[in-house]
């Protein structure tokens, strides 16, 4: 329902995708996100959404390409959001080549199996906070980063440590150019899959996570 409302709206030329506090104005061409009311509409630019219940927005069981190619976008806030039921997060971003600004902090990862080119080519972002990700059941977790070549820092909980991972993690980091951990780890091109995917410094091992503080 979500995916296809929000192309409905246009959201492939938007610039952000952000919530509001306040209910659209009469005037608004509205689509329904849920059946609890939440709605979204276009303004100018920019794609707002609303919910008038306390209950987030249940993105369902797949996320795969909710933002995929959405070029113009420079901003997307998802912390109105409920990702619990979450199994696919494939390309979820993908292509979002003008994303500046990103807030994934509060998005549910214990179901996802698929985090595959996640964000690959998100090529103008400076920093993600994935701290809240739980990618102990992820299968495919190749190409997540690649390509964010403005990518400088990952923050992560303390301790994170998914290079031991069984998932495929393939060119997780290929072409992240700008990356340095939290302990001064440099970008390697030799390390792009998920051996450097932990805390840097996290029992002496090099890493290109930094602990959020």
């Amino acid at each position: 329902m979500i995916k296809s409302a929000l192309q409905t709206l246009g959201i492939s030329s938007a610039t952000a995708f952000k919530p509001s506090s306040i209910a659209p104005s009469a005037d608004k061409t509205t689509v329904t996100l849920n059946e609890s009311g939440a709605v979204a509409w276009k303004d100018g630019s920019a794609i707002y959404y609303y919910n008038p219940s306390s209950t987030k927005i249940s993105l369902g069981s797949d996320a795969s390409l909710l933002f995929y190619k959405c070029t113009s976008i420079e901003e997307i806030d998802m912390t109105g959001f409920d990702s619990s039921n979450v199994t696919n997060m494939c390309k979820m971003f993908e292509y979002c080549s003008s994303l500046t600004k990103l807030d994934v902090s509060s998005l549910d990862t214990r179901k996802v199996t698929d985090m595959d080119k996640m964000f690959n080519r998100c090529s103008a972002l400076e920093n993600i906070d994935v701290s809240n990700f739980d990618t102990s059941n992820v299968i495919y977790i190749s190409s997540m980063f690649k390509y964010c070549s403005a990518l400088k820092t990952i923050y992560a909980k303390s301790g994170t440590d998914w290079s031991s991972s069984s998932a495929d993690s393939s060119s997780m980091f290929y072409g992240c150019t700008s990356l340095v951990g939290g302990n001064e780890t440099v970008y390697d091109s030799s390390h792009t899959d998920a051996t450097y995917a932990r805390i840097d410094g996290l029992n002496g091992q090099a890493g290109y996570f930094t602990a959020k503080q």
